[in-house]
């Protein structure tokens, strides 16, 4: 079935007004990354996309640290329905009574304004997997944690942000420990990196009990399953969903051991399909059914080029010239790219990157006229003086990627820098098509900026030198600093048009 409307079950509440998926139907998901969910949305094809993206970021040290790739989201899949994991303050019971207490008010707004703004149908898992050991989160702690970030949402009018109550698996006995209260779970959740596919699931008891629907907030093949053949996990994990009543799940689509090895990665399987046909195609035939609910041909696929830089780079293999074989990159028909002047670097495992020592050149196939943007996000903890095709352009941390205007035919380049010539090193790459065909006509008025409204718009992006720095409902937008401003479009089909220029 396709994603629309009809779908959604709104249920109000005293506090938000929460969504549901319909009983009986199933949101697929996919999910951990954006290169991890381009490369799911192509083996599923275009008929069948994925209908939920799923995403991490994280409150700690009272701070908000946003990932940039949830900021992009409906840009990169128009229409999905967005899952965000929210991890909260680490084996820190002092950090969890303090964000209940109010002394982090302010990262907790800046998330809910940001979500909010987004307009997206999102599920948000509030420390998700509570009950794992590797989180620390003490009950008491965690419940009052919970329920301060649902107030937050609440008082910011967040109200396209359901909550859902996630542990680390489906049969825990000790859940109900971690219970925030009924009035601030609108979903309940359970993870499946362990084929546990028969036996009780008590997380299904008591979303049933609760009149709740329910949600597998994770899935890989991970864990206990050498001896077991991909298609029978398959067949085990679809078939236990459809038993529990699940409405929308996520597989993690990931070789989890780039990760380190003191991190015990080494252990778990390989839970990356599309590399796989055989996997692929066994996962595409068991999720097949009447019940599942993707994107159709009627949503755009903007992404065409996805990398992640370095992320195939095994550990303990020293820093090499650049070579695709050190990436993970998906490439729609006729993409493809070569890199010069880059060097791959494995960093922790969970920060890969090409290295530039001088200039690198980034230079992309496309098949024929190419219209959109090519999104550059370095790793860097300062804020980079760039030059970027001979245009100035400043990165500044938290503000996610570089947003560079693209045309072409057949062969595009893209040379960057930094303006004093030190290393630098980027981490993600994505190629994006403008699918909407919107020209909006950006003007400077005074201290503002205006421009044409555009029909079917949701709203629109504003990018001051090269950053996605706003997002508007309408027309007009105050604008008195300096830069380079440029301005598009977005609907929940096309996805975004091309960026216009501020004139």
């Amino acid at each position: 079935m396709n994603l629309k409307p009809e779908v959604f079950e709104p249920v109000s509440t005293q506090m938000r007004n929460p969504w549901r998926i319909r009983p009986g139907l199933m949101l697929n998901g996919a999910g951990q990354c954006v290169e991890s969910i381009h490369a799911m949305q192509k083996m599923q094809g275009e008929a069948q996309k994925p209908a939920l993206i799923a995403l991490y970021e994280s409150l700690s040290g009272g701070l908000y640290h946003q990932n940039p790739d949830i900021l992009e989201a409906h840009a990169l899949f128009p229409g999905a329905v967005l899952q965000i994991g929210l991890q909260l303050p680490l084996f820190s019971q002092k950090g969890l009574f303090a964000l209940a207490g109010g002394q982090w008010d302010g990262a907790i707004g800046r998330m809910a304004d940001e979500y909010r703004k987004i307009s997206l149908p999102i599920l948000l898992r509030i420390g998700y997997e509570f009950d794992g050991e590797w989180n620390g989160y003490e009950p008491a702690a965690y419940g009052k944690a919970y329920r301060a970030i649902a107030g937050a949402l609440a008082a910011a009018g967040a109200d396209n942000v359901a909550l859902v109550w996630d542990s680390c698996a489906a049969d825990s006995e000790t859940v109900m420990d971690w219970f925030p209260g009924g009035g601030v779970v609108d979903w309940y959740g359970y993870n499946t990196l362990a084929p546990k596919f028969s036996g009780p699931n008590r997380m299904a008891g008591l979303a049933r009990a609760a009149g709740k629907p329910l949600m597998n907030g994770e899935a890989s093949y991970a864990q206990g399953v050498y001896g077991m053949p991909f298609a029978d996990w398959a067949r085990g994990y679809f078939a236990s969903m459809r038993a529990a009543g699940v409405r929308a799940f996520q597989y993690i689509n990931w070789r989890w051991r780039v990760y380190p090895s003191e991190a015990d990665w080494r252990q778990w399987a390989d839970g990356r399909i599309t590399d796989d046909p055989a996997k692929a195609a066994a996962y595409v035939n068991a999720m097949q059914g009447d019940d599942m609910v993707y994107r159709d041909g009627l949503y755009a696929q903007p992404l065409r080029l996805t990398v992640d830089c370095g992320r195939a780079l095994g550990e303990g293999e020293p820093d090499a010239p650049w070579s695709p074989r050190h990436d993970h990159a998906t490439g729609e028909e006729g993409f493809a790219y070569t890199v010069r002047g880059a060097v791959s670097t494995y960093g922790n495992g969970w920060v890969t990157a090409w290295r530039l020592d001088g200039e690198g050149s980034l230079l992309l196939t496309v098949p024929g006229a190419f219209e959109g943007e090519c999104l550059i996000r370095p790793a860097a903890q300062e804020a980079l003086a760039l030059v970027v095709n001979s245009l100035s352009a400043r990165w500044i941390p938290g503000c996610g990627y570089l947003h560079i205007p693209v045309r072409g035919q057949n062969a595009l380049e893209i040379n960057i820098s930094r303006e004093d010539g030190r290393p630098f090193w980027l981490s993600h790459v994505l190629l994006l098509r403008a699918e909407s065909r919107a020209a909006i006509r950006p003007v400077r008025a005074g201290r503002d900026i205006r421009w044409s409204a555009a029909e079917g718009a949701l709203y629109y992006h504003i990018y001051r030198d090269y950053m996605l720095w706003d997002i508007a409902a309408g027309c007009r937008y105050g604008a008195n600093a300096p830069g380079v401003w440029h301005i598009a479009a977005y609907d929940a089909h096309n996805g975004l048009s091309a960026m216009e220029e501020v004139k």
